[in-house]
């Protein structure tokens, strides 16, 4: 992602506390868990969790078919680490099943290789007193899900494009989760509609212009004949790079030519290195027919496309 890390919190340390997470303010405490009572809150609910192998299972219902409100139980790994909103496991049970309205898509990187999965949406998620409507859905296959099932009952996972838009306490010593709502829940969920694979290529160094007013000793501005003097600086700073790591068949972006390797140089007028790869991710994400102008490095020589955003489903 283009972020250092130098370790994972894992459940060796988490099994020991309760933790709030607060997608707004981008901030994770740790409490002591002491009764296994949360605090008095408004508007939360409380729901058990189960822990398998050091993982926190959830149960939820969700609305597959379009034909009628039936709901379907579900048993869900909290994939914090997920930036989709929901994965479900064709043949986990009979009624998850990809709706007929769907487009193959790249949903990361395996041990071994590009994961791909149906994209979808479906009528709606729910849990408990909550509801989301038309959430996006990623269903993988059996043979995809072969090694992620090491709880035969999991019928997929729930991640960050859900969790984000509550505020989440969990209690890992008494296995429960509360959550409340916050400023994120009413928005739509959207995906990736460039057909594009962004990763994270390392940095690169980057002369960057910068200009000053001149002035004198006593930090007076020095005017010119009734005109401002300005002294130019150069420095030299490193910044991120981001490069194609793969194109979906069929796509916009396929079809205007870029190809997996094409070092992204600029998206829309501004110079890639001034992204992050998640703020490139959110452009690719804006609307419905957004043209992107991109502008790449491909082994050397400077190439320019343009596409339209495309939503699917």
């Amino acid at each position: 992602m283009g972020t250092t890390i130098h370790g994972i919190i894992g459940h060796n340390l988490l099994k020991n506390f309760t933790i709030k997470i607060n997608y707004i303010t981008k901030k994770i405490d740790f409490y002591e868990s002491k009764n296994g009572e949360f605090k008095k809150c408004r508007k939360c609910a409380v729901f058990p969790i189960r822990i398998i192998r050091g993982k926190p299972f959830l149960e939820a219902k969700v609305q597959v078919d379009t034909i009628g409100n039936l709901l379907t139980d579900v048993n869900l790994l909290i994939d914090s680490g997920g930036s989709d909103a929901l994965w479900l496991f064709e043949e986990s049970k009979k009624e998850i099943k990809t709706p007929n309205n769907f487009f193959v898509d790249i949903l990361g990187e395996g041990l071994s290789g590009t994961i791909y999965g149906n994209r979808s949406r479906i009528p709606s998620f729910k849990l408990g007193i909550f509801q989301l409507e038309k959430p996006t859905v990623s269903f993988l296959d059996s043979l995809t899900t072969i090694n992620a099932k090491i709880f035969k009952e999991r019928n997929g996972s729930i991640g960050a494009g859900i969790l984000k838009r509550f505020t989440v306490w969990i209690d890992y010593p008494h296995k429960k989760i509360m959550l409340k709502k916050n400023s994120n829940f009413s928005e739509k969920f959207n995906y990736n509609m460039s057909s594009l694979e962004v990763i994270y290529n390392g940095k690169q160094l980057v002369r960057e212009e910068e200009k000053k007013i001149l002035t004198d000793g006593y930090n007076q501005q020095i005017d010119s004949n009734n005109s401002l003097s300005f002294v130019t600086r150069f420095s030299y700073k490193f910044k991120p790079s981001f490069i194609i790591k793969s194109v979906v068949k069929n796509s916009p972006a396929e079809k205007v030519g870029l190809l997996k390797d094409d070092i992204i140089l600029n998206i829309n007028g501004i110079q890639a290195h001034e992204f992050s790869l998640g703020k490139i991710i959110e452009k690719f994400q804006e609307k419905n027919s957004k043209k992107i102008k991109i502008t790449v490095d491909r082994k050397g020589q400077k190439l320019k496309f343009e596409f339209f955003l495309k939503q699917k489903v």
